[in-house]
């Protein structure tokens, strides 16, 4: 008895209709690929957003879109800021330093970019705190506050014993968004005060294109760096918003000085 060819499963002459059973075992395996790959990015994403819509509900946005810092309390912010500033910088040169020949290229090219771009910046924030009353002295012994601090150890730590994938979480993704925002509602606050500002435009424009370079790895993270990805975004953020709380404080150290 002669089987019609047809009938053979996977065969091309399978009447139309759906595809064929070889082509589902080729398809299927690949879309569920790509839908996990596409969750994990989604994932990444949402909780960013989720984490920086509260972070912008903290009080100093709240006094900054009231423009409710005065100059001598902006002063001390920015201090501080450069205060950071230097040891950020320290932190995108050591992450290059202790690359190895296994680090992916594509995160070392992350991260040499954004030190090429990021250096320099404490110059910037020095210059225009000599320019708005600021001696050497007083800037030769600016130290970032205590949370501050803690924030670069954190990233340190993460740096030296995370992989590269959740260390670039941390410097790019979250920093440079943290950044954005900060800078972003700090700029209006220098220019009503009168204060050079330019440095601080040009942080925020530079920011934005930052905090999104190299999102589509996330999308062939494993689940174990997804998980530590995760936990470093909810950590960075709820230092941040300690960091934020000492910002505000600076003002009531001042009025009480006073």
């Amino acid at each position: 008895m002669q089987m019609r060819s047809d009938r053979i499963v996977g065969d091309s002459t399978k009447p139309s209709g759906g595809p064929s059973r070889g082509r589902k075992v080729r398809t299927l395996p690949r879309k569920r690929a790509e839908r996990a790959a596409s969750a994990k990015l989604t994932s990444i994403q949402n909780l960013l957003a989720r984490e920086n819509e509260k972070l912008l509900d903290h009080q100093y946005f709240q006094l900054c879109r009231a423009q409710a810092i005065g100059r001598h309390h902006l002063l001390a912010i920015v201090k501080q800021m450069y205060g950071f500033s230097l040891l950020f910088e320290r932190l995108l040169t050591r992450r290059i330093a202790e690359s190895s020949s296994h680090t992916d290229g594509r995160v070392l090219r992350i991260a040499r970019r954004l030190l090429r771009e990021e250096f320099g910046h404490p110059e910037l924030f020095y210059d225009s705190l000599r320019a708005n009353g600021l001696s050497k002295d007083e800037l030769t012994q600016a130290t970032p506050n205590t949370f501050l601090r803690a924030l670069y150890g954190y990233l340190l730590a993460t740096i030296q014993h995370e992989n590269e994938y959740v260390a670039n979480v941390a410097i790019t993704y979250v920093m440079e968004t943290i950044g954005l925002d900060v800078f972003g509602a700090t700029f209006p606050l220098l220019e009503q005060n009168g204060m050079i500002s330019t440095f601080l435009k040009q942080h925020a424009e530079e920011d934005a294109a930052h905090s999104q370079m190299g999102i589509e790895l996330v999308s062939s993270f494993t689940d174990q760096t997804m998980s530590a990805s995760k936990r470093v975004i909810s950590d960075i953020f709820r230092i941040m918003h300690l960091v934020l709380d000492d910002f505000v404080a600076l003002g009531r150290e001042r009025e009480a000085r006073a």
